[in-house]
């Protein structure tokens, strides 16, 4: 296991993350509120809560920086993906239930 993995938000993500930041009144630092949140994953990939098998299978999610919001992502090699972010309110959103 390397001491650092890349952390990398896919187009999808980042567009969810502006349809939340356009839908809610969000702080204008949502986003780098975001990456503080996420550079966890650079030194602790797996601090994630596995996700049930199923569409989300071999995924993880991590929530913040709002209770509301996760981020579910994917460890391959030496990379986080992040796949998508939901807001966790809404039915049908990915959970570790």
């Amino acid at each position: 296991m390397p001491g650092r993995y890349t952390v990398v938000v896919s187009p999808l993500a980042d567009a969810e993350l502006q349809r939340m930041i356009e839908r809610y009144p969000l702080d204008p630092d949502t986003r780098s509120r975001l990456r503080e949140r996420l550079a966890v994953l650079e030194r602790f990939p797996f601090v994630g809560r596995d996700l049930p098998q199923g569409k989300w299978e071999g995924h993880q999610l991590l929530f913040g920086p709002f209770a509301w919001m996760a981020s579910v992502y994917r460890v391959e090699n030496s990379v986080v993906r992040v796949v998508t972010i939901e807001d966790c309110r809404r039915a049908g959103a990915a959970s570790g239930a």
